[in-house]
């Protein structure tokens, strides 16, 4: 344990995951940018809990490692947490953020989709009114997609859709994915903004938005057959640890996505471009390729 004082506080980072200390048999994941002008080495960064009962810290045995000006740590230990940060240059602490990766998040005592929801209505991309166990509609789905995954959206002016005026609120993200060539409309005319998504359909989009390839492996979900038109979709985001399929090997994807799903779904995407992986003029474009390699991307 440490006392405060004994603590360089003028480069300390603090941030909250839960509201209060708990200690879970599932590893955190955090992820912190570190402008590297400012690192000297990785040693520098040490993470830390802190009590508010005895006012002390705790250094966690866990080793960052960085990777393109990210330190990445892993802890089983959820409440306040510290990032300390020595060896500045000079002081830079408004000019640094944080993002973090909150798979499994959630204490023991909250739902799996807790940490997700809470990430990304601090984002913006989910509202105080969305429900965890809400259905996505197809405009929601737009909505969400452009969002979390930073689209520059759409100048147009006018509606191509019967059912989507200009001044709607998925106007603007719906134009937008359909001038990508994502979304388009049905026969009639309409876009049917309030149609619930399936699992199959939202996983197209968002796997096309992000300019994610199809995998053409053979499927490995009993209920998804190799020539549906959702399989390439389905094992991609299977493979790249984006989706994962029920207990009963089968992958559902026919059932309505709810907003939770679709969170989880997002968050894992936007850490994956984060991470530069998807990044065509990233220095892990080598290594993307070798990923595709080796589950037989096309």
């Amino acid at each position: 344990h440490f006392d405060k004082t004994t603590l360089p506080t003028k480069f300390i980072k603090t941030f909250e995951i839960g509201s209060r200390p708990l200690q879970s048999s599932k590893e955190i994941g955090l992820t912190y940018i570190v402008p590297s002008q400012y690192l000297a080495q990785t040693q520098d960064l040490a993470l830390y809990s802190y009590s508010l009962k005895t006012k002390d810290y705790t250094l966690l045995d866990a080793d960052p490692e960085i990777i393109e000006n990210k330190a990445y740590f892993k802890t089983n230990t959820t409440g306040r947490m510290v990032i300390m940060v020595t060896n500045y240059k000079r002081p830079v602490l408004k000019s640094i953020s944080s993002i973090f990766d909150i798979t499994d998040a959630s204490s023991p005592q909250e739902a799996w989709y807790t940490g997700y929801i809470r990430k990304a209505r601090e984002i913006g991309f989910i509202n105080k009114t969305d429900q965890a166990m809400q259905d996505v509609t197809r405009g929601k789905l737009s909505d969400m997609v452009t969002k979390i995954l930073e689209i520059e959206p759409s100048t147009e002016k006018t509606s191509q859709f019967s059912d989507i005026h200009a001044n709607s609120m998925y106007f603007t993200p719906i134009m937008t994915l359909k001038n990508k060539g994502v979304v388009k409309g049905y026969e009639d005319g309409t876009f049917k903004p309030y149609q619930s998504v399936s699992r199959a359909e939202a996983l197209k989009i968002i796997l096309m938005t992000a300019n994610i390839p199809g995998n053409l492996k053979i499927s490995t979900y009993q209920d998804v057959p190799n020539d549906a038109w959702f399989k390439n979709f389905v094992m991609a985001a299977s493979k790249l640890g984006i989706v994962k399929g029920y207990s009963d090997g089968e992958f559902k994807p026919g059932k309505t996505i709810t907003i939770s799903e679709m969170t989880k779904i997002l968050i894992k995407v936007k850490q994956l471009k984060e991470n530069s992986l998807l990044s065509q003029n990233s220095p892990w474009k080598q290594k993307l390729k070798t990923i595709l390699d080796i589950f037989s991307f096309r």
